[in-house]
C-alpha cells in the first residue's frame, strides 16, 4: 500500500473532514483555496506526512478558484516506483477525487492529454520537497513545449479517428444507445482537439459547450456548421441551457462509466492514460453483448438526453474535417509567426536597436529619482520563444561584461537608493548569469548601500531558497520580483504568444515572493493582434482581476513596442491607446491604484508604439493618470 489504511484514517480522513467544515464559511472560491492551504499548513506542523518527502496538488475547479461539489486532489510521494493509485471519499456535503501518485507519475504526467491538462492547472497546496517541486516545473514546461503542442493536437486526432472507426462497426447492429454513446464520445473527442487548439478547458463538463462554440468561431466556422456539431454533443430543449443539457448527459454517462465494476460491461479505471481509456471505448464495438450493454446503458441514460444517430451521423463527419483543417491552419500560422519574427529579427543592426548607456557591458543605464535602471548585456534570454518579444536580439548586439563591474560602475556614478536591474532575460536563470557571478552581483548591491532591488525573471526560476538568499545577501529593505506576463490564459499567452510558463507557474511564483516577504510587479501587454473575436479590454480586466485576487503589488500595462522605427513598421496596428485609457479609467478605485504604465518617449524594448491615440491620452498614460485629461476621441 503506497498509503498505509492507518494513515489514511488517522491523517487523510481527518484531513478531508476539516475542510468539509471550512467550506460553507468560505465568502468564494479563492478564499475556499486558501482555507484548504491553510489547513494543510496546521497538519503538517501537528506531523502530517512530514516523514514523507511528498507535494500536494489541487486540480480542477477548486484549483481554478471555480464553485464545486468536488475537490481534487493529487497527492505525490517523492519515490521511484511508477504508481497511480485513486479512490473517490465522499463526506456528507464533499466528495474527494483522491489520487496518490510517484514522482516518476509526475515526471511523465505531461505526455498524458488529459493528466498534464490537470497538471496546467494545479495548485501547489503545500510541499516539503524542492526536487518535487522543481520536476512540477519541469514537467510544465514539457508539456507547454511546442513540439507537445503538435503531440497533442494529433492524439485528438487519433483518439476521435478511433471512435469514428468503433461507431461505423456498431452501425450496422441493433445496439442503438451503444452506437449513439461511442458516436458521440467520438465527437467529443474531435471537439477536444479543437479546444486544445483554440481555447481553454478540455474537460470541463461545465463550460465545454460554450468552449467549443468559442473555438469553432476562433476557426472561422460558420453558425450552421456549429449547430450541427453541438447537436452531436447534447439534445435540445426549451427547459434547460445547453450548458445544463451537456452537463446532465455527462452525468448520466460518467456514472455508467465509473460504475463499470457493477455492470461488467466496460472496464473503467481513472488512473488509466487517454489513450487507454479511449481504446477500451472503442473495444465495445467488438463484444458479443452488444444488446445487454444497450440495456445496461439505458439504466442511466434516457433516450432524451442522447442524441439522435441521424444528428451524431452529421455531427461526427462535420467535425472530423474542421478537426484536420484546423489543426493544419495552427501549423500555418506557427511558421507565418516564425518567418515574420525572423524578418524583424533581420532588420535589428547595431544601428538600429534601443540603447541608452555609455557603459560597456550595459544596453541601458537610466537613472531618474534616486533610481537606477540597468539593463545589463549578458547575452539574452535562454528561454526566449515569445514571438513578439526581441529583447534576446538587441542583447546580442553590444559585447558582454562582468555583470557585477558594470552594476558597481553605475551604482558608484549615480549613488541611487533604489535600483532595477534586467538583462534582456531572466537575472535568476543561472544559463544566463551563473551563481558565482550573480553572488558578486548581490555582494555589490549591498556594499552600494541599495534600499530597493528589483530583479525580473520568468517564474520558472523562482524557488525558496533563490528568494532567502537575495533577501539576505543583498541587504535591502525592499525587494521586488518583476515577471512579464502578457495576459491571462495558457490557450492565448502560451500557444499563441509563445510564453514559455504556463499561469500556474506564475501563480506559485506569486505565493512565493509573498511568503518571503517580497513584493511582486508584473507586467501586462496591451495592442498585439489577437483573435478577432477577443477583445483587448476584456482581456485586460480579467487578467488584471486575476492579478489583484493574488494580491499582486504592482501591475505595470506595456503598450506594444515594435522592434522597428515606425516608418518601417508594416505589423498590424494595435489596439487604441484611447481604448486602453478608456478601458483602465472604468477599473475600481483599489484596482488602478496598484496600476502604471510602462509608456516613455524613449522605450527600452523596442523602437516605436503601435498602438495610435489622441494628445490627451498620451498624457494621461504618460503621467500614470497622475494628469487625467478628457479622452479626444472615444
Amino acid at each position: 500500500m503506497v498509503i498505509s489504511p492507518q494513515m489514511k484514517e488517522n491523517m487523510i480522513l481527518h484531513f478531508f473532514e476539516e475542510i468539509e467544515n471550512v467550506k460553507h464559511k468560505c465568502m468564494n472560491p479563492y478564499s475556499f483555496r486558501d482555507h484548504i492551504r491553510k489547513i494543510y499548513n496546521k497538519f503538517y506542523e501537528n506531523g502530517f506526512l512530514e516523514n514523507r518527502k511528498h507535494m500536494l496538488l489541487l486540480f480542477g475547479s477548486v484549483a481554478r478558484c471555480e464553485d464545486s461539489k468536488d475537490v481534487d486532489l493529487i497527492l505525490v510521494l517523492d519515490e521511484f516506483e511508477g504508481f497511480h493509485r485513486y479512490e473517490r471519499i465522499s463526506l456528507e456535503r464533499i466528495s474527494f477525487d483522491f489520487n496518490v501518485v510517484s514522482h516518476k507519475w509526475l515526471k511523465n504526467a505531461n505526455s498524458d492529454v488529459e493528466w498534464g491538462l490537470c497538471l496546467s492547472e494545479s495548485f501547489i497546496v503545500g510541499t516539503n520537497s524542492d526536487n518535487l517541486e522543481d520536476s512540477w516545473r519541469k514537467s510544465l514546461q514539457d508539456y507547454m513545449k511546442h513540439d507537445a503542442q503538435i503531440s497533442r493536437m494529433e492524439l485528438h486526432k487519433s483518439f476521435y479517428l478511433e471512435l469514428r472507426d468503433a461507431y461505423r462497426r456498431l452501425s450496422s447492429t441493433t445496439a442503438s444507445y451503444v452506437t449513439r454513446f461511442i458516436a458521440h464520445e467520438a465527437v467529443r473527442c474531435a471537439c477536444s482537439g479543437m479546444i486544445e487548439l483554440y481555447g481553454k478547458r478540455i474537460f470541463s463538463h461545465r463550460t465545454f459547450i460554450s468552449e467549443i462554440q468559442n473555438c469553432l468561431d476562433r476557426a472561422g466556422v460558420d453558425k450552421e456548421k456549429s449547430s450541427i456539431i453541438i447537436e452531436g454533443l447534447k439534445v435540445f430543449s426549451n427547459g434547460k441551457s445547453q450548458g445544463d443539457e451537456y452537463i446532465a448527459l455527462r452525468t448520466s454517462l460518467s456514472k455508467f462509466i465509473r460504475e463499470s465494476d457493477k455492470h461488467k460491461f466496460y472496464t473503467y479505471d481513472p488512473s488509466d492514460r487517454k489513450e487507454i481509456k479511449v481504446h477500451k471505448l472503442s473495444e465495445i464495438s467488438v463484444v458479443e453483448n452488444l444488446d445487454e450493454g444497450d440495456r445496461i446503458l439505458q439504466l442511466y441514460c434516457s433516450d432524451s438526453v442522447l442524441p439522435s444517430k441521424d444528428k451524431l451521423e452529421k455531427a461526427i463527419s462535420l467535425v472530423g474535417d474542421i478537426l484536420a483543417c484546423s489543426i493544419s491552419k495552427v501549423r500555418s500560422c506557427w511558421e507565418y509567426q516564425k518567418e515574420q519574427k525572423q524578418f524583424f529579427i533581420n532588420t535589428i543592426s547595431k544601428e538600429n536597436f534601443p540603447s541608452m548607456s555609455s557603459f560597456y557591458g550595459a544596453r541601458w543605464v537610466d537613472f531618474k529619482e534616486n533610481r537606477l535602471k540597468v539593463i545589463l548585456s549578458t547575452g539574452g534570454c535562454k528561454t526566449a520563444s515569445c514571438n513578439f518579444c526581441y529583447l534576446p536580439y538587441f542583447a546580442k548586439q553590444l559585447p558582454k561584461a562582468e555583470p557585477a563591474d558594470v552594476l558597481a560602475k553605475t551604482i558608484d556614478k549615480y549613488k541611487p537608493h533604489a535600483i532595477a536591474v534586467y538583462n534582456d532575460g531572466s537575472i535568476l536563470n543561472p544559463s544566463e548569469i551563473n551563481s558565482q557571478k550573480f553572488d558578486k552581483i548581490l555582494r555589490i548591491i549591498k556594499l552600494g548601500n541599495i534600499t530597493s532591488l528589483t530583479f525580473e525573471s520568468v517564474p520558472r526560476f523562482v524557488n525558496k531558497s533563490i528568494l532567502k538568499k537575495i533577501i539576505s545577501e543583498s541587504g535591502v529593505k525592499t525587494f521586488q520580483l518583476a515577471m512579464g506576463m502578457q495576459c491571462l490564459g495558457d490557450w492565448l499567452a502560451v500557444k499563441r504568444l509563445g510564453r514559455p510558463d504556463c499561469d500556474v507557474v506564475y501563480e506559485r511564483a506569486i505565493d512565493l515572493i509573498h511568503d518571503a516577504g517580497a513584493k511582486t510587479r508584473v507586467y501586462l501587454m496591451w495592442g498585439l493582434p489577437l483573435y478577432s473575436n477577443i477583445s483587448q479590454s476584456s482581456l485586460l480586466v480579467e487578467s488584471v482581476e486575476w492579478l489583484k485576487e493574488r494580491n499582486v503589488n504592482l501591475i505595470t500595462i506595456c503598450p506594444y513596442v515594435a522592434p522597428v522605427d515606425a516608418k518601417h513598421n508594416d505589423v498590424a496596428s494595435g489596439s487604441s491607446l484611447c481604448e486602453l485609457v478608456k478601458c483602465v479609467n472604468d477599473l475600481p478605485v483599489d484596482f488602478k491604484n496598484i496600476i502604471k504604465f510602462s509608456f516613455y518617449e524613449v522605450p527600452s524594448c523596442g523602437m516605436s508604439y503601435i498602438g495610435q491615440g489622441c494628445e490627451s491620452c498620451y498624457v494621461t498614460l504618460k503621467s500614470n493618470f497622475s494628469e487625467y485629461r478628457p479622452c479626444e476621441k472615444l
